[in-house]
């Protein structure tokens, strides 16, 4: 799913609003700080499964991700890069991002986008979080009853 070549691995950390067995045994102090933050928008319905996720990813050298976007306008991504972020590239909207260890990136995930690590010197390891948008409010779901994914609650409609 996504690349024909190479490999794309990952560790759920946060996933379905809730936090994963691996987060709290293997990465408990991150886990720690990220429960200080998610959910972000408790009681807002979700557009989708991927509206909060936490994970990292270990990208192969040679792997190349197709271009593809997220489901909604309401996620942003948030790439942290942790190691092996020399040569990765990341083109969103025809722009061409590099990841630097302990920096950010971070763009609206419904805008086309690929990665690839064709030119990278070694595996590319990144956390990877996808964070409901500042700016949603309940208001924004007035005259839905259900979004793509879940019920919107009656006081919201």
């Amino acid at each position: 799913f996504l690349y024909d070549r190479g490999e794309w691995n990952r560790v759920l950390l946060y996933h379905a609003r809730n936090f994963t067995e691996e987060c709290e045994t293997v990465f408990p102090e991150t886990c720690k700080l990220l429960k200080q933050w998610l959910p972000s928008k408790p009681g807002l319905p979700w557009t989708s499964d991927q509206n909060e996720q936490v994970m990292i990813i270990k990208m192969k050298v040679g792997t190349d991700v197709e271009v593809h976007s997220g489901p909604a306008n309401n996620i942003l991504n948030i790439h942290l890069g942790i190691s092996g972020v020399q040569g990765a590239k990341l083109i969103v909207a025809n722009e061409t991002y590099s990841w630097e260890e302990g920096k950010v990136i971070a763009w609206d995930g419904s805008f086309d986008h690929r990665v690839h690590c064709l030119e990278c010197t070694e595996d590319r390891v990144i956390m990877m979080i996808r964070y409901m948008h500042p700016d949603m409010q309940s208001r924004h779901f007035q005259g839905c009853q259900r979004t793509h994914f879940e019920e919107v609650p009656l006081e919201m409609q």
